[in-house]
């Protein structure tokens, strides 16, 4: 999602839209992808006995989550700066 995220970035330079929207629905996709991989682990998680490995999972699920989410808000920020440059 980084890679697509800043391949998008550099192209808007050369206002390649083509290639901003094509690494956008990347992202979206990767999105997607993250929320629905997080909620099956964290599924799994809970079927465990271990109380203390099921926070600390449950916690790098959630960060992995946040990182995503970022990077989506960003993709969505620069799917505005896009439109602008057209």
């Amino acid at each position: 999602m980084a890679t697509a995220l800043e391949e998008g970035m550099s192209n808007l330079s050369t206002r390649d839209v083509r290639v901003i929207f094509s690494r956008i629905d990347q992202i979206h996709e990767r999105y997607n992808d993250v929320v629905e991989k997080c909620a099956k682990a964290t599924a799994r998680l809970l079927q465990l006995n271990d109380c203390i490995r099921i926070l600390r999972h449950k916690d790098m699920l959630l960060q992995l989550k946040e990182i995503a989410k970022r990077i989506h808000i960003s993709a969505n920020t620069l799917e505005d700066m896009a439109i602008k440059i057209v």
